[in-house]
């Protein structure tokens, strides 16, 4: 005999579940977000756990389960909370499967990314230097393990590459003694080491050949248009400005240089000193005071009295004639006046408007003027634009995003300070800036500016580019095959950009500061 349940059971169980239902929804709801978005480029869009989608933007929080997934010409930038970096390139898709990391007892943190296709690139932060064996990248087809380092994967249909820029990475293909839901690098047969003490070299697993390959980094041609290797299928020259932008143009000059464009980060740079046109001081040249030599004094002229010869009579007494001294004028003397220069005062000055913060540690070169995301980035300087390599940050207006429109002709700025270099396959090498202008008409909304760089691989190079202006001060200018962005400051009185150039043997890039 079936029994049946009091209705009024029925409806108080039905409510008690649909309690339960939403505490734990307002549970997961409250959860601390483990990361923040930090940059945007093109379209991108978060998909949470839950299914629900939102565009990615510059302050966006990131959960546990979340998928990134951007279009082409996407590009997005997430610091995690214990200090790790990922920047995800254009059509990439990937899913933050697991971050837990608690600064009191980072040895159990737990950190799990899936790349199902694209390119990403991870800098380790705390979580990872502390447990080591507790992170883990999976690809479709291979396991990614590290031993605290910088990394960039590519992964698509049938193989997936992997290059180191600083530490090493443990690879493996998944079966015989590799699991996808395992943590830390695998100790299988098939699992190989990646340095970058190893010097010039990638990984590579094809699934046809079922097995890991470390091989060199393939030469330029010159002139040769060359598949991509670890750069991403990017191929849009827009500027990376830190705001979503539809409809990016595509141009096939990006997709010439191969390896040398993983994330701009291929080696240490060589130690060259860049030349740097300083203004010649000229010598101050002291004359000594002219000294007027005293007159010569002329003796006075004593005659003799002549000899008298007695007559009979008393001879007569002839006096001497006495010739008085000239006058003597006394010695000219010459003053010579004491300037005293007035100690200079140094004024104190608060911090700069715009600074350059690089993604990844100090390079090589002491001519790389930028400094680490953590000393560029304050509570008052904000993302203006940035690429693979650098971020510009600028002090932001007290009110609104606009810079009040300055009056008065164009601004002409001249060139402080600057770092440029030469990516090919198998190194980067600084190269020399030897000046450059740029001009700001911010009332018409345009910029028009030029570079000089020289090397020995290029010879002379000159960049020369224009464009458009906002009303936030951030400007942009492409052609095909280079791109500049950048921003003025809010008091008008400096302005920074980045440039990139393909050139036949490689990409030439870097960054400026110019003030007025």
């Amino acid at each position: 005999m079936h029994k049946f349940l009091n209705p009024s059971i029925t409806a108080w169980r039905a409510l008690l579940a649909a309690a339960l239902l939403c505490a734990f929804q307002v549970v997961v709801a409250a959860a601390p977000p483990v990361g923040e978005v930090t940059l945007t480029i093109g379209r991108a869009v978060i998909i949470s756990s839950q299914g629900e989608s939102a565009l990615a933007v510059r302050g966006g929080k990131i959960q546990p389960g979340d998928r990134v997934e951007t279009s082409e010409g996407g590009h997005v930038h997430i610091r995690f909370i214990d200090g790790a970096l990922v920047s995800v390139r254009p059509t990439s898709r990937l899913v933050i499967e697991d971050y837990q990391y608690d600064p009191a007892r980072p040895a159990l943190s737990t950190v799990r990314f899936r790349l199902d296709q694209g390119v990403t690139r991870a800098i380790s932060g705390e979580a990872a230097h502390a447990a080591k064996e507790r992170f883990r990248l999976n690809t479709p087809l291979v396991a990614i393990g590290v031993l605290g380092t910088d990394f960039v994967v590519r992964t698509q249909v049938g193989q997936t590459l992997a290059a180191v820029n600083q530490g090493s990475i443990v690879l493996a293909p998944f079966g015989d003694g590799c699991s996808r839901s395992a943590l830390g690098p695998c100790a299988s047969p098939g699992s190989r080491y990646l340095s970058a003490d190893m010097g010039h070299v990638f990984a590579e697993f094809r699934s046809q050949f079922a097995q890991l390959d470390i091989k060199p980094l393939p030469q330029l041609q010159a002139g040769a248009p060359q598949p991509t290797l670890l750069a991403s299928a990017r191929t849009d020259i827009e500027p990376s400005v830190a705001v979503p932008r539809e409809g990016v143009k595509q141009d096939a000059a990006a997709t010439a240089v191969t390896a040398a464009l993983v994330q701009g980060a291929l080696r240490k740079a060589i130690s060259d000193d860049l030349s740097v046109s300083l203004p010649v001081t000229q010598p101050i040249v002291v004359t000594p005071p002219v000294v007027i030599a005293p007159p010569v004094v002329v003796a006075p002229v004593v005659v003799a009295p002549p000899v008298v010869v007695a007559p009979v009579a008393p001879p007569a007494v002839v006096a001497p004639i006495v010739v008085a001294p000239p006058v003597v004028a006394p010695p000219a003397v010459v003053v010579v006046p004491v300037v005293v220069t007035p100690p200079k005062v140094e004024v104190p000055s608060g911090p700069a408007q715009l600074a350059w913060g690089r993604w990844g540690p100090a390079g090589g070169n002491a001519n790389d003027f930028s400094v680490s995301l953590a000393a560029a980035r304050t509570e008052a300087r904000q993302v203006t634009v940035g690429n693979d390599n650098y971020i510009l940050y600028r002090i932001e207006p007290a009110t609104g995003a606009n810079i009040p429109n300055p009056a008065g002709p164009a601004f002409s700025f001249s060139l402080q300070q600057a770092y440029a270099q030469l990516a090919t396959p198998s190194l980067v090498t600084p190269v020399n800036v030897t000046g450059g202008a740029l001009s700001i008409d911010f009332a018409a909304r345009q910029f028009v500016t030029s570079l000089n760089v020289n090397s020995v691989p290029t010879g002379a190079v000159q960049l020369a580019g224009s464009g458009y202006i906002r009303s936030d001060g951030i400007f942009v200018g492409t052609t095909a095959g280079q791109r500049i962005a950048g921003a003025m400051a809010v008091d008008t009185k400096s302005a920074g950009y980045f440039f990139e150039k393909f050139i036949s043997g490689g990409l030439l890039s870097g960054i400026t500061l110019w003030g007025r």
